[in-house]
């Protein structure tokens, strides 16, 4: 008689914890139609930096993607399954010149991140297993 009551809240608990982190789980449509800013990149080798302007990542809908940086403005597909991310065919960016350093390495990683999370309504966190990631904020 322990034994089942040990069992059913053992099965009560665990499905509540389940229920419980699929629950808190945010689709990609429900970063669509949101101005996100970018707050910082860290890189592989765990250099991090900090942008001194306005960097706007945003979701025209859940399958592509706009970069404003300083002169150019970049753009492509994208799919989301779960926490995963594939930017589909890269990336491709206006031509003019002159953004800076920030911009130019956040255009270069964002690409190359394969997860995604939305750690609270304000915050939106692109990475990938090699330690690069980035951080964007609500506009």
């Amino acid at each position: 008689m322990a034994y089942h009551r040990f069992k059913n809240r053992f099965f009560g608990g665990f499905f509540i914890l389940l229920m419980s982190l699929t629950a808190c789980q945010k689709e990609p449509k429900d970063i669509v139609g949101i101005a996100w800013v970018s707050t910082s990149i860290t890189l592989e080798n765990g250099q991090s930096s900090y942008p001194e302007h306005t960097y706007l990542l945003s979701f025209d809908n859940a399958k592509s993607f706009r970069l404003s940086l300083d002169v150019n403005t970049c753009g492509g597909s994208i799919s989301f399954h779960r926490r995963k991310v594939t930017f589909d065919e890269g990336m491709n960016c206006t031509e003019a010149c002159c953004d800076s350093p920030y911009a130019q390495r956040l255009a270069e990683n964002l690409t190359k991140t394969t997860e995604w999370k939305w750690s609270s309504s304000e915050q939106l966190v692109f990475f990938n297993d090699k330690g690069v990631e980035l951080v964007f904020t609500r506009r």
